[in-house]
């Protein structure tokens, strides 16, 4: 049974599918933007709030070139909006990044050097233990590092202990090799 009048459904990489049979032949379809004739695999799919998968009209690349020039056209836009994306798997948003920043005088909060360079941001930091599956509630936010110190907590568990030991450890050898 067809959902929208014009439509069947096909499978695609063991995905059942629905396409518009406009631009569509078989298991081939004409991307509306370059003109070719391309394999339904070609082209990406869209999830509907009803559960089922509909076939884009455009092919993969066809969406990534059209993608990549707005972002270049309006990178302004676009870094905004990417800096807002990542900021919400730690549940803040830019005007408290901002902030946090501010109060940390633009540095990292272990080494106080400011980001790495190549990046522009610093790393925010959470607690592990209140989200432990990626991301943050925003509620367990500590501050943030720079991109060394943020691997190094992350290498070490976040564990205090072995921190200690770590500090024991250079200490023993900065007295065996100054005397």
């Amino acid at each position: 049974m067809n959902r929208i009048k014009g439509t069947r459904q096909v499978e695609v990489n063991g995905k059942l599918l629905w396409v518009t049979s406009k631009n569509t032949e078989g298991n081939i379809r004409i991307c509306n933007l370059c003109k070719e004739a391309k394999e339904l695999e070609a082209y990406p799919y869209l999830k509907q709030q009803s559960g089922e998968y509909y076939l884009k009209a455009r092919c993969k690349k066809c969406i990534s070139r059209s993608s990549r020039s707005w972002n270049l056209a309006n990178l302004d836009k676009h870094q905004e909006s990417k800096f807002k994306y990542n900021l919400s798997f730690y549940g803040i948003t830019p005007e408290q990044y901002r902030e946090k920043l501010k109060q940390q005088n633009g540095v990292c909060e272990i080494c106080k050097s400011p980001p790495s360079q190549g990046r522009t941001l610093l790393s925010v930091d959470h607690d592990h233990k209140c989200c432990p599956k990626g991301g943050s509630c925003g509620r367990c936010v500590r501050g943030l590092l720079c991109e060394d110190c943020n691997k190094a907590i992350g290498i070490l568990k976040e564990s205090k202990d072995t921190l200690r030991s770590a500090i024991s450890y250079l200490d023993k050898y900065d007295e065996h090799f100054e005397g």
